[in-house]
């Protein structure tokens, strides 16, 4: 699924050139959370929804049209992959950011990009470009909650 109005125009500048791509967050830190929005809007991107709680992001997942969602993967010591399982099984590219390691993220997520705290512009841009080429894409679309691939 490519993002819909994901477009670089001409009358943007070159660092915009995630313009219009829908992001949802997901991250239990407010100072965090503002960070990393701060840094998607600065490359162009709209935040469509922010949670701080497992629950809330649940409701963002089956509710907002998001293009790319970056989750915390532990929201108050509770891991997110019922959030990442619904999002990956919509389609949609998936982040998950974490102070700690791969070992710490469950084995059927491992696959899912990893962002390390802190954030950093160059690497949020980095993981938002890999995430967007058709691979990462098609990787998003293939593999839903129960590890089947999807038809």
């Amino acid at each position: 699924m490519r993002p819909s109005n994901f477009a670089a125009t001409s009358s943007r500048p070159a660092n915009e050139r995630f313009s219009g791509l829908r992001v949802l967050v997901a991250e239990d830190d407010g100072l965090v959370s503002l960070a990393l929005q701060d840094i998607l809007t600065d490359m162009g991107c709209e935040v469509v929804g922010s949670a701080s709680e497992a629950s809330a992001a649940m409701c963002l997942a089956q509710q907002a049209r998001a293009d790319v969602a970056f989750l915390d993967y532990w929201l108050h010591d509770k891991p997110v992959d019922a959030v990442a399982d619904a999002l990956i099984t919509k389609g949609v590219p998936i982040v998950l950011a974490t102070g700690f390691g791969p070992q710490d993220i469950a084995p059927r997520l491992r696959h899912v990009p990893l962002l390390r705290k802190p954030y950093i512009v160059e690497d949020v841009e980095e993981v938002l470009s890999q995430l967007l080429t058709p691979p990462a894409l098609l990787m998003a679309g293939r593999n839903n909650a129960s590890g089947h691939h999807a038809r």
